[in-house]
């Protein structure tokens, strides 16, 4: 078993317990694994609808803001370590969305109609940057090479997150 597989595993066993998700940090990653680096949602290679704007997320720098349904944002080529596939998608995001306002981010590898990987739903956070990590599973590993579509979706037409990165665990 590889270092880099222990914190997948010790993740995922937290999941099934029903427990908060540990947190993997970078360093903890094998060289050439990109799948536990921050992807920050602002660098995306391509994007619809969407806009910038500095945080105050603790790290700087800047979010995604006016995400509403039907935007998206792509990054093209993302390597996946084979020996330990990813697992796990998180999402640094925030909402001061009304309480009626919600929607859900889904993860697509290849395509943007192909089946989600993974499904965040979003509600308000209390502020647009009062920002939460949610941890999901993905309902299938990734390994290799993809590109990854992140799409919003909601049943209202209101501006329902901020985002400021992505990461696969």
């Amino acid at each position: 078993m590889t270092v880099s597989v222990l914190p997948r595993l010790l993740a995922a066993s937290f999941l099934a317990l029903g427990l908060v998700c540990a947190d993997v940090q970078a360093a903890d990653a094998a060289p050439g694994d990109v799948s536990f680096s921050f992807l920050q949602a602002e660098d995306a290679e391509a994007q619809q609808g969407t806009t910038t704007e500095a945080t105050q997320d603790v790290d700087g720098g800047s979010d995604l803001t006016s995400v509403s349904n039907g935007d998206w944002i792509r990054y093209d080529q993302i390597q996946f370590l084979w020996q330990a596939p990813a697992m796990f998608f998180q999402v640094r995001i925030a909402s001061g969305a009304a309480r009626n306002v919600t929607g859900t981010i889904e993860v697509r590898i290849d395509s943007d109609t192909g089946p989600a990987i993974a499904s965040v739903p979003v509600a308000s956070t209390g502020g647009w940057q009062s920002w939460t990590t949610p941890t999901v599973a993905l309902t299938r590993t990734v390994a290799y090479r993809h590109d990854v579509y992140v799409r919003f979706v909601s049943a209202q037409k209101s501006d329902f997150v901020n985002v400021n990165w992505i990461r696969f665990l």
